[in-house]
Protein backbone atom coordinates (compact mmCIF):
# COMPACT_ATOMS: atom_id res chain seq x y z
CA UNK A 1 0.00 0.00 0.00
CA UNK A 2 1.24 3.49 -0.86
CA UNK A 3 2.29 5.68 2.10
CA UNK A 4 2.86 9.39 1.36
CA UNK A 5 5.11 9.83 4.41
CA UNK A 6 7.48 7.11 3.18
CA UNK A 7 7.60 8.74 -0.25
CA UNK A 8 8.49 12.10 1.28
CA UNK A 9 11.24 10.53 3.39
CA UNK A 10 12.71 8.80 0.34
CA UNK A 11 13.21 12.13 -1.46
CA UNK A 12 14.49 13.93 1.65
CA UNK A 13 11.39 16.03 2.33
CA UNK A 14 10.17 14.25 5.43
CA UNK A 15 10.95 15.11 9.03
CA UNK A 16 14.60 15.90 9.65
CA UNK A 17 16.68 13.06 11.00
CA UNK A 18 18.21 13.64 14.41
CA UNK A 19 21.89 14.52 14.65
CA UNK A 20 24.24 11.99 16.14
CA UNK A 21 24.88 12.44 19.83
CA UNK A 22 28.58 12.98 19.21
CA UNK A 23 27.80 15.98 16.98
CA UNK A 24 25.51 17.55 19.59
CA UNK A 25 28.04 16.99 22.40
CA UNK A 26 30.87 18.35 20.22
CA UNK A 27 28.90 21.57 19.68
CA UNK A 28 28.24 21.85 23.43
CA UNK A 29 31.97 21.36 24.15
CA UNK A 30 32.89 24.04 21.60
CA UNK A 31 30.46 26.50 23.19
CA UNK A 32 31.64 25.76 26.73
CA UNK A 33 35.34 26.01 25.87
CA UNK A 34 34.79 29.27 23.98
CA UNK A 35 33.00 30.78 26.97
CA UNK A 36 35.61 29.43 29.37
CA UNK A 37 38.47 31.01 27.40
CA UNK A 38 36.63 34.32 27.17
CA UNK A 39 35.57 34.57 30.80
CA UNK A 40 37.79 32.49 33.08
CA UNK A 41 41.18 31.67 31.60
CA UNK A 42 43.74 34.37 32.44
CA UNK A 43 46.69 33.06 30.47
CA UNK A 44 47.84 35.88 28.14
CA UNK A 45 48.85 33.30 25.52
CA UNK A 46 45.18 32.30 25.22
CA UNK A 47 43.79 35.83 25.02
CA UNK A 48 43.08 35.71 21.28
CA UNK A 49 42.45 31.98 20.85
CA UNK A 50 39.22 31.00 19.11
CA UNK A 51 37.81 27.49 19.17
CA UNK A 52 36.77 26.90 15.56
CA UNK A 53 35.40 23.36 15.69
CA UNK A 54 35.38 20.14 17.71
CA UNK A 55 35.42 16.58 16.39
CA UNK A 56 34.29 13.99 18.87
CA UNK A 57 34.67 10.22 18.59
CA UNK A 58 31.42 8.26 18.45
CA UNK A 59 32.17 6.72 21.87
CA UNK A 60 32.58 10.29 23.29
CA UNK A 61 36.00 9.52 24.79
CA UNK A 62 38.30 11.57 22.53
CA UNK A 63 37.81 15.13 21.35
CA UNK A 64 39.93 16.90 18.74
CA UNK A 65 39.60 20.61 19.39
CA UNK A 66 40.65 22.88 16.55
CA UNK A 67 41.68 26.42 17.41
CA UNK A 68 42.79 29.53 15.58
CA UNK A 69 44.91 32.44 16.70
CA UNK A 70 45.91 35.53 14.74
CA UNK A 71 49.59 35.95 14.10
CA UNK A 72 52.57 33.93 13.01
CA UNK A 73 53.74 30.39 13.70
CA UNK A 74 55.31 31.46 17.02
CA UNK A 75 51.91 32.62 18.31
CA UNK A 76 50.34 29.34 17.20
CA UNK A 77 52.94 27.32 19.10
CA UNK A 78 52.61 29.41 22.27
CA UNK A 79 48.80 29.17 22.12
CA UNK A 80 49.05 25.39 21.69
CA UNK A 81 51.34 25.17 24.73
CA UNK A 82 48.93 27.31 26.76
CA UNK A 83 45.99 25.11 25.78
CA UNK A 84 47.98 21.99 26.71
CA UNK A 85 48.71 23.47 30.15
CA UNK A 86 45.03 24.35 30.68
CA UNK A 87 43.76 21.01 29.34
CA UNK A 88 43.04 19.48 32.76
CA UNK A 89 41.23 22.60 33.97
CA UNK A 90 39.12 22.67 30.80
CA UNK A 91 38.31 18.97 31.03
CA UNK A 92 37.16 19.28 34.64
CA UNK A 93 35.01 22.28 33.71
CA UNK A 94 33.37 20.28 30.90
CA UNK A 95 32.76 17.40 33.34
CA UNK A 96 30.98 19.73 35.77
CA UNK A 97 28.90 21.56 33.19
CA UNK A 98 27.90 18.78 30.78
CA UNK A 99 27.36 16.08 33.43
CA UNK A 100 28.43 13.16 31.27
CA UNK A 101 29.40 9.66 32.37
CA UNK A 102 32.80 9.99 30.68
CA UNK A 103 34.49 13.28 29.96
CA UNK A 104 36.37 13.16 26.67
CA UNK A 105 40.14 13.44 26.55
CA UNK A 106 41.01 16.77 24.93
CA UNK A 107 43.53 17.05 22.09
CA UNK A 108 44.22 20.54 20.72
CA UNK A 109 45.25 21.18 17.11
CA UNK A 110 45.73 24.33 15.10
CA UNK A 111 43.04 24.64 12.41
CA UNK A 112 44.71 24.96 8.99
CA UNK A 113 41.40 25.66 7.23
CA UNK A 114 41.55 29.29 8.30
CA UNK A 115 44.76 29.85 6.34
CA UNK A 116 43.23 28.17 3.29
CA UNK A 117 40.16 30.41 3.50
CA UNK A 118 42.31 33.52 3.88
CA UNK A 119 44.39 32.55 0.83
CA UNK A 120 41.23 32.06 -1.23
CA UNK A 121 39.85 35.41 -0.05
CA UNK A 122 43.11 37.12 -1.03
CA UNK A 123 42.87 35.60 -4.50
CA UNK A 124 39.25 36.68 -4.79
CA UNK A 125 40.18 40.23 -3.73
CA UNK A 126 42.96 40.29 -6.31
CA UNK A 127 40.58 39.29 -9.10
CA UNK A 128 37.84 41.59 -7.79
CA UNK A 129 40.26 44.55 -7.82
CA UNK A 130 41.45 43.61 -11.28
CA UNK A 131 37.94 43.54 -12.73
CA UNK A 132 36.97 46.68 -10.79
CA UNK A 133 39.74 48.63 -12.55
CA UNK A 134 38.82 47.47 -16.06
CA UNK A 135 38.28 49.88 -18.90
CA UNK A 136 35.09 51.84 -18.12
CA UNK A 137 34.04 52.26 -21.78
CA UNK A 138 34.74 50.48 -25.07
CA UNK A 139 37.91 51.46 -26.88
CA UNK A 140 39.85 52.59 -23.80
CA UNK A 141 43.10 50.75 -23.18
CA UNK A 142 43.43 48.72 -19.99
CA UNK A 143 46.65 50.51 -18.99
CA UNK A 144 44.81 53.85 -19.05
CA UNK A 145 42.00 52.61 -16.80
CA UNK A 146 43.96 50.42 -14.40
CA UNK A 147 46.89 51.93 -12.47
CA UNK A 148 47.25 48.75 -10.38
CA UNK A 149 48.90 45.68 -11.93
CA UNK A 150 46.70 42.88 -13.21
CA UNK A 151 47.03 39.30 -11.92
CA UNK A 152 48.63 38.53 -15.29
CA UNK A 153 51.30 41.18 -14.63
CA UNK A 154 51.75 40.07 -11.00
CA UNK A 155 52.56 36.59 -12.28
CA UNK A 156 55.55 38.10 -14.13
CA UNK A 157 54.16 38.09 -17.66
CA UNK A 158 54.36 41.13 -19.89
CA UNK A 159 51.13 42.43 -21.33
CA UNK A 160 50.85 44.61 -24.40
CA UNK A 161 48.34 47.42 -24.65
CA UNK A 162 45.23 45.59 -25.77
CA UNK A 163 42.00 47.51 -26.25
CA UNK A 164 39.11 46.50 -24.03
CA UNK A 165 36.45 44.21 -25.46
CA UNK A 166 34.04 46.17 -27.59
CA UNK A 167 30.48 44.93 -27.13
CA UNK A 168 29.04 47.05 -29.98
Amino acid sequence: MWDPKETLKSVGLGPKSEQKRSVRVAEAIRNELSLLILTTVRDPMLAEVTISRVQLADDLKYARIFFTVPGDKKRQVSAHEGLQRARGFMRSHIAKVLNMRYTPELHFEYDPQVEKVMAMENRADLFRNHFHHRAPFPGQFLEEASPSPSPFQLAGHTQSAVPACNAY
